[in-house]
């Protein structure tokens, strides 16, 4: 029977986290099952074993944070809107496999986050007003192509009603209007 125990380097997982990111402001880091951030970009985080969880008994500020993370060491894969350090963030917090209840969050700042949401409303309204433009230029075209032959025939049968005989109707067509023209030009 033997026993492996090994020490991972704080400095090795912060350079894993490092090299996560997410659109400009976009970071991750990680904490143990206590919620002590064990790797994150700012190392003075990691030496000073900030914990969010312990942190939010005194700044509720960070009790949505302590929550997410609370629920990924305990194995749930949660997404949510956190303030830290004044700056508003939206985060995944999700359970790192085989490990003892350690957490791995990755957020991005609110205002880059809403940013593109906010161009892609903007673009599809933008599309949406396009469409609209072109489907009511299409719609009067068909409602014209069908009101002016039916005008036509209109005014040529109420001057027939009225005695004049030379009438005649300039409609060509290959529906039905232009069967009832050509009938009503014979």
């Amino acid at each position: 029977v033997g026993v492996v125990y090994a020490v991972v380097d704080d400095e090795f997982l912060c350079q894993i986290t490092d090299g996560i990111k997410v659109g400009d402001t976009g970071k991750a880091y990680m904490t143990k099952a206590d919620g002590t951030v064990i790797a994150h970009s700012n190392r003075s985080l990691v030496y000073e074993m900030y914990s969010p969880i312990v942190e939010s008994k005194s700044d509720s500020s960070l009790n949505s944070l302590a929550e997410m993370e609370q629920k990924a060491h305990n194995g749930e894969t949660n997404f949510g809107q956190y303030t830290f350090q004044e700056v508003k963030k939206f985060a995944v917090v999700a359970p790192i496999n085989n490990t003892n209840n350690w957490a791995i969050s990755i957020n991005a700042e609110y205002t880059e986050y809403m940013q593109s949401t906010k161009f892609s409303a903007i673009a599809a309204i933008g599309i949406t007003v396009a469409a609209l433009i072109v489907a009511n230029i299409f719609n009067i075209g068909l409602a014209n192509s069908i009101t002016k032959p039916v005008i036509e025939i209109s005014e040529a049968s109420n001057r027939l009603a009225n005695g004049d005989l030379s009438v005649s109707i300039t409609h060509k067509g290959n529906d039905e209007l232009g069967n009832l023209a050509d009938s009503f030009n014979n």
